[in-house]
């Protein structure tokens, strides 16, 4: 554990000792979240634009602290102008849209439009496919504002990030605990009242706050409190904590597909490594095609269901998917 307000300067350390006297505030109301989360994306654009320092940023703290929000404050990201196309479309579980004022449900293949602000209830999930084709997949409670294709603003919950075959600029999640930027990964982030969570299943992602950048890669998560502490802890890829997000995968659509491109998928889904008997099962698994559509099912069911109409058999252990040929 890092302490990373070691060499605040004086200003910074009299505003964490007036915080700390405030004691705990109450949960603040959605609509107050929402005013400090406009208010911080104001301030934050004026300072990119004039090139001002963050203590630029104290008063705002100070307005969030009194509503209960923790914000810590992040200096290198964009200004993003508002976007007004689609940034993606709904495309499975239950989802909610807010439109002027009131939350609507969304459709399978509803379009979700730039600066949406979106949610799921406490019982459901949703999955979301955005327009670059990133596979954004939302937990139980999540509150999240789809900025852009490519800037989201989670201010509650949990979400997992698939950018597998996304070529374009990377994916960045704000929070208040920082920015969360992948370099060709799937990764989780978590915000709670508390903490920020960011966990990297493959691939790397850089966590950006105003204190100081962190790096984590395949089988890392960094715990962030918010008074900015960071804590770094292992998880491994095929965890079972991750496999909450399952139930909203995208489908793979099997029919006509090749054998290794269904073993690829699951592969990627449940975060293994695939490892063929030989290679003239992996070039007979890429010469083999699959008769009839399969959906609704876990990666793992499609496999069964798939293979069982083939001469493949499989087998899975914690870090390895097995392909072998039946005799």
């Amino acid at each position: 554990m890092k302490d990373l307000h070691a060499d605040k300067p004086p200003n910074d350390e009299v505003l964490a000792r007036l915080l700390k006297l405030a004691g705990p505030r109450p949960e603040p109301t959605a609509a107050a979240r929402e005013a400090v989360y406009k208010e911080v994306h104001d301030v934050w654009q004026a300072r990119v634009r004039r090139g001002s320092v963050i203590r630029r940023l104290v008063p705002v703290a100070v307005a969030a602290s009194a509503i209960g929000v923790a914000l810590v404050f992040w200096p290198q990201s964009p200004q993003i102008p508002v976007f007004a196309g689609p940034v993606g479309h709904f495309d499975r579980g239950g989802l909610e849209f807010e439109s002027d004022g009131l939350w609507h449900a969304a459709k399978p293949g509803e379009t979700l439009t730039g600066d949406m602000h979106v949610r799921t209830g406490n019982q459901v999930r949703a999955g979301i496919i955005l327009s670059n084709g990133i596979s954004l997949r939302l937990d139980h409670g999540v509150q999240l504002r789809l900025k852009t294709p490519r800037l989201l603003a989670l201010h509650q919950g949990r979400i997992y990030v698939d950018t597998v075959g996304h070529r374009g600029q990377s994916i960045e999640v704000v929070t208040a605990g920082g920015v969360v930027r992948d370099i060709g990964t799937q990764f989780e982030v978590q915000v709670d009242a508390s903490h920020t969570v960011v966990r990297v299943r493959d691939g790397e992602v850089m966590l950006d706050t105003a204190f100081e950048d962190f790096h984590a890669g395949r089988g890392e998560s960094l715990l962030m409190s918010a008074d900015g502490q960071v804590e770094r802890s292992a998880v491994a890829s095929y965890d079972d904590s991750w496999d909450w997000m399952h139930d909203i995968a995208p489908y793979f659509d099997t029919d006509g597909r090749q054998v290794s491109e269904l073993i690829a998928w699951v592969g990627r889904e449940t975060g293994r490594e695939i490892r063929y008997a030989d290679d003239r099962t992996r070039n007979t698994a890429a010469s083999t095609r699959i008769r009839g559509s399969l959906s609704g099912h876990t990666p793992e069911e499609t496999l069964d269901l798939a293979l069982a109409t083939t001469r493949f058999k499989y087998h899975i252990n914690d870090t390895v998917l097995a392909i072998e040929k039946h005799n």
